[in-house]
């Protein structure tokens, strides 16, 4: 028997009997949109470290056309997750921020994490994706 055809062979069929890890769908749905106009700014995390650095796996512009605003993020790999995001009502691309850094623009967070002094962790707006699809409510402040 010619060894390395039996080896490749074995490669190959380990190859297929991998399992691909599957990827799932996060819908974000907005609640308290008060202002039609704008846009929203979405943020998907994938793990603390990016999330203290904001810097995002992927994210989504969505025109704010109505009081009904939402977004989705397909085929996400099976994970753990958080969501951070702002209503850009002056559509100039950056979240407004008062004295001592207070937003000034509706934002919010997966889970409806709350905030005290600062953004919440990554624990507590983190949820779980999965072959299902996952629906994230998130009430603006």
């Amino acid at each position: 028997m010619n060894r390395p055809k039996t080896f490749i062979a074995a490669l190959c069929l380990s190859a297929c009997l991998t399992p691909i890890a599957a990827a799932g769908t996060v819908e974000i749905q907005l609640e308290n949109v008060k202002q039609i106009e704008g846009q929203v700014m979405i943020a998907l995390f994938a793990n603390e470290e990016d999330w203290k650095s904001s810097d995002g796996m992927d994210g989504r512009i969505v025109p704010v056309t109505s009081e009904q605003v939402s977004a989705t993020f397909s085929d996400v790999p099976e994970g753990t997750y958080a969501i951070r995001l702002f209503h850009d009502v002056d559509g100039d691309g950056s979240l407004k921020t008062g004295r001592f850094g207070i937003p000034s623009e509706p934002y919010g967070f997966s889970n409806n994490a709350p905030v005290r002094f600062g953004p919440p962790k990554f624990k507590a707006a983190s949820f779980t994706v999965g072959a299902e699809p996952v629906t994230q409510i998130i009430k603006l402040k």
